[in-house]
């Protein structure tokens, strides 16, 4: 995200990204790989649980991407295959809201 931060601003889009580890973790992490978008904790896991991203154990975190429309619902997800390609989900909200269709290209 960091080295594509032009097209998403171009989009009127705002990159964040979400990660479990402590704040004083971040910090040191922004600092290391420049990182010029916010990077949120979420040490309880609860955005990590509800938008579908945590591993089976619950503990560990898939990395996920979501696109989030400014009416606060996912419109897409990109996610790997097995082979590795990327696939758009219309699963992609958090818990409980209604999936949309990724928007035409």
């Amino acid at each position: 995200m960091r080295d594509e931060i032009g097209k998403f601003q171009s989009a009127k889009m705002q990159p964040l990204g979400v990660n479990p580890a402590s704040l004083e973790s971040h910090r040191g992490y922004v600092e290391k790989f420049h990182f010029n978008f916010p990077l949120l904790s979420d040490s309880e896991r609860a955005i990590a649980g509800a938008y579908h991203a945590l591993k089976d154990d619950g503990k560990g975190i898939q990395r996920t991407v979501y696109v989030i429309g400014r009416d606060g619902t996912g419109c897409c997800s990109p996610t790997s295959t097995r082979s590795g390609s990327p696939t758009a989900s219309r699963n992609s909200g958090p818990k409980g809201s209604p999936p949309r269709r990724p928007p035409a290209t």
